[in-house]
């Protein structure tokens, strides 16, 4: 090939462009730059009629990817578009535009999740799968094409780009072995040659496969290559409900304890991708060990199976270092082995304001579900007044310590404040501490009630001094940065306030994706309830979290402490990071509505970040990271 066309929605402005046409040309191609998309039927026949005559086209690679990972009950219209379009109508545009052109390729660049099922992916595997079908499709009406199903490739691309070491460490324990550069062109070379409609050039590791094929079966397209190993009693490990029970049985106290503390540092340690146990201490806080909320199911799932119980998703959020829980499955497994299959957890069950889910997460989400989110918020304010509180005077007592999740020698720090909704905590904040590791000291301040069963604030006041004096004792001397994202915004502000009124100014502040606490009550921001809490209940049902009672009780003790509060004007200078991206729900320029964008009251610098208001801080978390490192750098 040497004429080639490379169309995309950003053409000539896409990143990286500039690089890989001199590296083509050096190869002796001549290439054209066309800003077009293919999904987009109009665009793509402007892009082909423009194809000159005396290089006719020869044939078609069609490369496009979007993700947007979630369960199925979580998938809506617009997240199904998002990731359909470009491979589902891409793919169909150049078949039709292009199927009376003497074609001697059509490649389409599928997934092997459309083979093998992507767990948290039924968006993305329908589309690829679509691209397999219609390979076929082609091929019994004559016409040239076939489907690559690639496996994980191990260089980052737009998809992977934002992976952590947990996603990667998953991914290998899926069975799966990266491929290079080389070795994938390697295979499209040699798809070129077979006779083959769908084809997946993906390597696979199967002692993983036969280990993960024990407790969680075998996709039915590997069956034939993969079989189980057969476990018999003497091989049986800890890990399987069926044998926990057995060995705490008989056993003292103490020894039941350590049976299921190592059975937690175990499982938590395989999640992260560790070979040994050595790094999970057992009073180390989770969030601290790099688990966020993907690997916190995952790791839910494997206790599942190890205890026989039916567990909660935040059951790392509430119970927040491997001693903690394994307390708490301790508790939960009771003194029999017949307790573990008889009983699920109580975070899973129950429908006390206090205790996990029930009545209040069931009538929460049918309001919102059914369009009442007004009647949703009242009817979370209205349950937090059941909840127990306390007063500053005894605040000492329920100050949590700040969590250490980047270590370094740079400064200034950074201190960051959770939001206050049901899914806050500080695993908020994993990948983004993450991103500093070896750099500077970044700490996250937890706030009362999240996690689970402890008691809250009377009153907005109270909290701030709590997270006031937080910050005194974990930054000394030191300079330092305030953050806090969404509603912790808002916190974090008065955190600054409350430290300017005692004399200590902080380098910055840095708001993420954060609105004022009245925004949902001023003109032309009406449609704001409803696209948050809509928001929100899809992300509870993503993490398996949308029946807790305890958190949506939380946050409603908050939403009420803080409903009157507006910010103080600060001297310490203040970023506001914005989102890209709108939620569903968002107006886009809509007559009458204001702009859907973060905003801030008092001055302020504006950055914008790809994503929406949660994606920024998980998929995009790192653009995040080095933006406001950016900024720091610039205040020194």
């Amino acid at each position: 090939m040497r004429h080639l066309i490379l169309t995309s929605r950003r053409g000539p402005d896409t990143p990286g462009v500039a690089e890989l046409v001199r590296e083509l040309t050096g190869h002796g191609a001549q290439v054209t730059l066309v800003a077009g998309d293919v999904a987009d039927r109009e665009s793509l026949a402007a892009v082909l009629a423009a194809i000159p005559g005396e290089h006719p086209l020869t044939g078609v690679i069609h490369t496009a990817g979007v993700i947007d990972d979630s369960l199925i009950g979580s998938l809506t219209p617009q997240r199904l578009d998002a990731v359909l379009t470009p491979k589902v109508d891409g793919a169909w545009n150049l078949h039709e535009l292009t199927r009376h052109d003497d074609l001697a390729v059509f490649v389409l660049f599928s997934s092997l999740s459309g083979l093998t099922g992507g767990p948290g992916q039924g968006n993305y595997t329908a589309a690829n799968t679509f691209l397999d079908a219609l390979a076929a499709y082609r091929r019994s009406h004559g016409l040239p094409a076939f489907s690559l199903a690639w496996g994980q490739w191990e260089q980052a691309s737009g998809i992977t780009g934002q992976l952590t070491d947990a996603d990667w460490s998953r991914i290998r324990r899926a069975g799966l072995r990266f491929l290079s550069a080389a070795e994938g062109l390697e295979l499209f070379d040699t798809a070129l040659t077979l006779d083959r409609a769908v084809l997946a050039p993906s390597p696979l590791d199967f002692a993983a496969l036969r280990a993960r094929a024990t407790v969680h079966g075998v996709p039915p397209v590997l069956r034939s290559l993969v079989r189980p190993t057969r476990r018999t009693a003497q091989s049986a490990t800890a890990g399987e409900g069926s044998s926990i029970g057995q060995r705490l049985a008989g056993l003292t106290g103490a020894e039941r304890g350590q049976v299921l503390l190592d059975l937690v540092r175990t499982e938590v340690a395989a999640v992260l991708g560790h070979t040994g146990t050595d790094v999970v201490g057992e009073g180390r806080a989770f969030v601290e060990l790099g688990l966020d909320s993907l690997t916190a199911v995952e790791l839910r799932n494997r206790l599942n199976t190890a205890s026989g119980l039916r567990l909660p998703a935040t059951l790392t959020f509430d119970h927040p270092t491997p001693v903690a829980l394994a307390e708490f499955i301790g508790s939960e497994l009771g003194d029999t082995a017949d307790a573990a299959t008889r009983r699920p957890a109580s975070g899973a069950t129950g429908g006390q304001p206090g205790g996990g889910g029930g009545g209040l997460a069931s009538l929460y989400q049918q309001l919102i579900r059914t369009g009442r989110v007004d009647a949703a918020a009242q009817l979370i304010v209205i349950a937090s007044h059941l909840r127990s509180t306390f007063d500053a005077s005894v605040r000492d007592e329920h100050a949590s310590a700040p969590l250490a999740l980047a270590r370094g020698r740079t400064r200034p720090n950074l201190v960051c404040f959770p939001a206050l909704s049901a899914l806050s905590g500080p695993h908020e904040y994993s990948r983004f501490g993450t991103a500093f590791q070896g750099e500077r000291d970044v700490f996250v301040v937890p706030a009362p009630g999240l996690p689970e069963g402890e008691i809250l604030p009377d009153s907005g006041r109270t909290l701030i001094k709590m997270h006031v004096e937080a910050v005194e004792q974990v930054v000394g001397d030191e300079p330092f940065v305030i953050l806090g994202r969404s509603m912790g915004g808002c916190v974090a502000h008065s955190v600054v306030a409350g430290l300017e009124a005692k004399g200590i100014f902080p380098a910055g502040l840095v708001l993420v994706d954060s609105y004022p606490i009245d925004a949902p009550f001023l003109p032309g921001m009406e449609w704001w309830n409803t696209a948050l809490l809509t928001a929100l209940l899809d992300r509870l049902d993503r993490f398996d979290m949308a029946t807790h009672d305890t958190r949506l009780s939380t946050m409603g003790t908050y939403n009420r402490i803080f409903a009157d509060w507006q910010p103080e004007p600060i001297s310490t200078r203040t970023l506001l990071v914005r989102a890209e991206k709108p939620l569903v729900g968002m107006p886009d320029d809509a007559e009458g509505a204001r702009d859907w964008r973060a905003y801030w009251p008092l001055p302020h610098e504006i950055a914008d970040i790809p994503g929406d208001h949660f994606t920024i801080l998980e998929d995009h978390s790192d653009t995040t990271a080095a933006t406001v490192r950016k900024w720091i750098e610039a205040l020194i």
